[in-house]
């Protein structure tokens, strides 16, 4: 059976009742049509019989099917669900940022507190140097004054 090129330019997919496929080219080829149709075609500018056999190409594929449209309803409740998911996650990180806020204290305060105990020189309050249990001497082997039995003292 025949077919037939249309070298028009903007031809439609279907004329006359006949399916046509775009060519590399630019061009459109028919679908195979009987004798009587090819003629028809043939007789009218811009048309030619396909004499050199041209391959059709396989026809496009079909559009992908649209998502069905939601009612107003479906709408609302699709999305009240994405304002509660948004908020949902929101408060998570939040809730993650204050326990790590959290923890980070209290890291600080036992590294602190443990400074503290062990006496390590980290407290930030000045040391008393002078003084040695309650004596007013170091050097007077357990006198109260200042004196140390006449002798004099060489420092």
């Amino acid at each position: 059976m025949p077919r037939v090129i249309c070298e028009l330019p903007h031809a439609s997919d279907e004329i006359s009742g006949v399916k046509f496929h775009l060519l590399d080219d630019g061009r459109r080829i028919s679908d195979e049509i009987d004798d009587e149709q090819a003629q028809r075609f043939a007789s009218i500018n811009g048309y030619l019989l396909d004499e050199e056999g041209e391959e059709t190409p396989p026809p496009p594929p079909p559009p992908e099917p649209k998502a069905p449209k939601l009612t107003r309803a479906q709408q609302k409740a699709a999305d009240k669900k994405a304002a509660e998911d948004k908020a949902a996650a929101e408060a998570a990180k939040k809730a993650e940022e204050e326990a790590a806020q959290k923890a980070a204290d209290e890291e600080a305060a036992r590294i602190a507190a443990a400074g503290q105990q062990t006496g390590n020189g980290d407290s930030t309050e000045p040391k008393d140097t002078t003084d040695n249990d309650g004596d007013k001497d170091a050097n007077d082997n357990g006198n109260a004054d200042n004196t140390n039995g006449g002798e004099t003292e060489v420092f």
